[in-house]
């Protein structure tokens, strides 16, 4: 009896994996069905899971924004949910969103639940959109879950967007800038030193310099082309493979000198609105803290998330928890605590994700408007100091022939 690499969700939405003994996946699929788990995809141990040894296949975030405003129109007008997935398999922007949501309707129509339908589909459907699922169906709420889902989807592609329109052309300036010193460095300045040496002139300070930094360049410019590509891979694979890295990576990351109050920043407004969207759609506060450690997207912040899950199981507030992590800005602390006295601890969480949203692209801007000018400088520094170097002993040569 073959051993199965398998992936699940258990009945409170939580992803589970782990290695089960079963004749075939249909037996896995039993097996795993008698204590309470979904399976999500399987393989032979050793072998790559179903459908894991291809590349994964991406849709596009409007699509699904475009599939959660759709279904809520047509949820809140009367029409079921099986003709209104079918419908819109029908109408889906391409093959691969038309297969999946043509596989949830064959679920639903051969006794699933909605939620165990999208289980199947994590390409389309994360983790929380099928938690949120799942409370929606189980209180009979799911076109206000569908506009929660919507919501959250548009904040998330307008908080990227504007990231991105703050940072184009501040990029665009300095990869600029690395190119041109490094092509200047390793390909124009050798051969005017070419120049200089066959002369046999003697070399000012300057131009000695340049051309110990041209040397530098020359010798070693595949040593920071491996550097520049290899460090990012390096860093992805520690991260994933050692947690104590993981946890000192993202640390440094929340006190890096300018940008780390940045990434502080979006790690917040991450959770914020995450929970925020979670706590709206009725999922409890446990599950919802659950949810939310796999969506943070930094180790200090899930480290801080996980022991607010146990202090809030002991009745501590999440407040208080949360004042013990010393990264925690003090606002909000304070708006936590309002929304825990008021209540409307989603509505404080609300709050904070728009102050964030709104203070992120503006810190963008001021950080980049200060440093586009400092580029700018650097450029003419180094350039003047270059022209300067290789002219100097060409007029010192010039002077010498007039006498």
């Amino acid at each position: 009896m073959p051993d199965f690499q398998y992936r699940a969700v258990d009945g409170s939405g939580q992803s589970v994996s782990g290695v089960m003994a079963a004749m075939d996946e249909t037996a896995l699929e039993s097996k795993l069905a008698e204590i309470g788990y979904f399976l999500l995809e399987a393989g032979e141990k050793g072998k790559a899971a179903a459908g894991g040894g291809k590349k994964r296949k991406k849709l596009k975030r409007r699509d699904v924004i475009d599939f959660c405003i759709q279904t809520e129109a047509l949820l809140t007008a009367g029409v079921s949910l099986l003709e209104t997935i079918k419908t819109l398999s029908k109408d889906a922007p391409n093959l691969y969103m038309r297969e999946i949501l043509s596989d949830v309707a064959r679920n639903i129509e051969a006794g699933y639940s909605f939620y165990e339908a999208v289980s199947n589909h994590p390409a389309m459907f994360s983790e929380q959109m099928m938690s949120m699922i799942q409370a929606g169906e189980q209180s009979g709420s799911l076109p206000e879950t569908f506009r929660e889902l919507t919501r959250y989807l548009e904040w998330l592609d307008k908080l990227i967007s504007d990231i991105k329109q703050a940072t184009i052309y501040p990029s665009a300036v300095l990869i600029f800038l690395v190119i041109f010193i490094t092509i200047l460095f390793t390909f124009v300045v050798p051969r005017f030193i070419t120049i200089l040496v066959a002369l046999n002139l003697d070399l000012p300070m300057p131009t000695r310099v340049v051309m110990g930094v041209s040397t530098f360049f020359v010798n070693t410019w595949w040593m920071w082309l491996i550097g520049a590509m290899g460090t990012p891979v390096a860093i992805r694979y520690l991260r994933r493979r050692l947690p104590r890295f993981a946890l000192w990576y993202d640390l440094r990351k929340l006190h890096l000198p300018v940008f780390g109050e940045l990434n502080l920043m979006f790690t917040l407004t991450r959770f914020s609105q995450n929970f925020a969207t979670l706590f709206r759609s009725g999922i409890p506060i446990m599950q919802n803290l659950g949810l939310c450690e796999g969506l943070v997207g930094n180790k200090v912040m899930e480290k801080a998330v996980q022991e607010a899950k146990k202090d809030v199981q002991e009745g501590v507030t999440l407040s208080e928890s949360f004042s013990k992590a010393n990264f925690m800005p003090p606002i909000v602390l304070r708006m936590l605590a309002v929304g825990e006295a008021t209540g409307d601890l989603g509505t404080a969480l609300d709050n904070v994700a728009k102050y964030f949203n709104e203070e992120i692209p503006r810190r963008i801007k001021k950080i980049f408007g200060i440093m586009e000018p400092a580029v700018m400088l650097t450029l003419i520094i180094v350039v003047g100091f270059t022209a300067l170097a290789i002219f100097m002993p060409i007029l010192s040569l010039l002077g010498g022939l007039k006498k």
